[in-house]
């Protein structure tokens, strides 16, 4: 029933298809920026939208706006956040100088990104991560040193 309600969305332009499965179905979408803008203002003025003060019950979160900033959580509390799926887009091409990633993840997708292979090293201790996705980004240094005891339990990686 939800998914009828999300292609109903979709078909009235509300919602955009980002990704479709291999099937066909939606796998990822947003809201058009300016339809976000509308509705957050209404709701402010409405006093209906509150900021999210918790993200205790947040399994998957795609980050993917054009002015990327971590949520306004402490080292620790992101650390340990019980996060299982992680999105990020970044823009334009941004330079990871350093990244701390929740220890719970499973499912790591960054997009439009610059990092050294030192930063990929830290995501190969993540004891949970199984699937790792890079994609459209680009790597500092001509050689990646691999070392022994990273990503433990990785089954997927895809580099595009």
């Amino acid at each position: 029933m939800a998914y009828e309600y999300l292609v109903d969305l979709i078909d009235r332009s509300l919602i955009q298809v980002i990704e479709r499965s291999s099937l066909g179905r939606v796998k990822t979408c947003n809201v058009h920026d300016l339809l976000h803008d509308m509705c957050t203002r209404k709701g402010e003025r409405e006093n209906f939208l509150k900021e999210v003060q918790s993200f205790e019950l947040v399994k998957v979160l795609d980050w993917s706006r054009k002015n990327f900033s971590i949520p306004d959580l402490t080292h620790e509390q992101w650390v340990n956040l019980r996060l299982e799926s992680l999105r990020v887009t970044f823009h334009p091409y941004y330079v990871i100088q350093s990244i701390s990633l929740p220890l719970n993840i499973r499912k790591l997708t960054l997009l439009c990104f610059r990092m050294s292979w030192k930063q990929v090293k830290i995501i190969g201790r993540l004891p949970n991560l199984v699937v790792l996705k890079l994609r459209v980004g680009g790597f500092e240094g001509r050689q990646w040193n691999t070392t022994k005891g990273g990503f433990q339990q990785l089954k997927v990686l895809k580099l595009s």
